[in-house]
């Protein structure tokens, strides 16, 4: 999901640089009383345009392209901000530094089409050595190659990239918030219509994301905790088009995701995600004797999306 960041609640804050204009009022002129104002910040701002610049300075030596030398410029610009900003702060740094950053990197992926949409066509060993060096570069600024699947590639920040960048820094909501997003993006949840992680991964995104909400109900990060968390509940109970949860011709949930829902519900029973499972299992003997093959799989997807949309507004 990467973040299923993929998800979308940000403000704009305006960071405004430090810049010296020369005085060129006649001394004579100036009246008697007048004082002349030191900017207490003025130490940490001109140490910043010191570092900005050699830093900058050293990118554009070996980097031509404009999104990425933006991605590299914001990266230094958090680090400088986050070092004296209280916790709320933080959190709107968070908001506004990683919708800019994920906005450059989409940008900067559709600059490198020659190599998203042909690396599948190459074996490792044979892979140009320009492209190479550019995913190694690349990898120097916490930005990796990934396959999403249907030879598609997409370069997207290293999957712990936010959480330990705001790690310490923002409220406790956020940095649990940013912690599961992580922990979900170590590998690739789905591609070519199925799911591609183990069912028992399936069911340790869902309890992590039910075990956020109920801690921190409060949370302006709840609203997207529970959508996240739907999807996966959904995807465990459901599957998807290539990886479904039952055969349609038997009406049979297959034995091993018979089990795993038992596993599920013996090992988690004070648990809203138990709830669901266990009203899914009830309403599929209950389904599979009342519907034809033509209606049977409309009418679990029906109920399912029922069921989580009025527990969710309820819990």
């Amino acid at each position: 999901m990467k973040m299923i960041l993929k998800t979308p609640i940000y403000i704009v804050l305006i960071f405004c640089l430090f810049s010296c204009k020369q005085n060129n009022v006649n001394v004579d002129e100036q009246p008697e009383d007048t004082v002349t104002t030191v900017d207490p910040d003025l130490e940490r701002k001109l140490q910043y345009e010191s570092e900005k610049k050699y830093s900058i300075g050293v990118i554009d030596a070996t980097i031509s392209n404009t999104y990425l030398l933006q991605i590299i410029e914001y990266q230094h610009d958090l680090a400088f901000l986050l070092k004296e900003a209280d916790s709320l702060k933080a959190n709107s740094l968070y908001e506004e530094f990683s919708e800019k950053m994920i906005s450059s990197l989409t940008d900067y992926n559709f600059t490198n089409s020659e190599i998203l949409d042909n690396y599948v066509n190459y074996e490792s060993v044979d892979v140009p050595k320009e492209w190479k060096v550019k995913i190694e570069k690349l990898k120097e600024n916490n930005i990796e190659l990934i396959y999403e699947g249907e030879g598609f590639y997409s370069f997207q920040y290293r999957h712990d990239y936010f959480y330990k960048t705001f790690k310490g820094k923002v409220t406790k909501d956020l940095e649990a918030f940013l912690y599961n997003y992580s922990e979900d993006d170590k590998n690739v949840f789905q591609m070519d219509a199925g799911i591609v992680v183990p069912w028992k991964d399936v069911r340790a995104r869902v309890l992590r994301w039910e075990k956020y909400i109920k801690k921190y109900p409060e949370s302006r990060y709840n609203v997207t905790a529970k959508e996240v968390f739907a999807y996966y509940l959904q995807s465990y109970l459901l599957g998807m088009d290539n990886t479904g949860t039952y055969e349609l011709s038997t009406k049979e949930i297959y034995p091993e995701i018979q089990q795993e829902f038992l596993i599920f519900i013996k090992e988690n029973p004070n648990t809203f995600s138990t709830e669901v499972v266990k009203d899914f299992l009830d309403f599929f003997e209950y389904a599979k004797k009342q519907y034809d093959h033509e209606a049977f799989s409309n009418q679990l997807n029906t109920h399912v999306n029922g069921i989580l949309q009025e527990s969710l507004n309820q819990h």
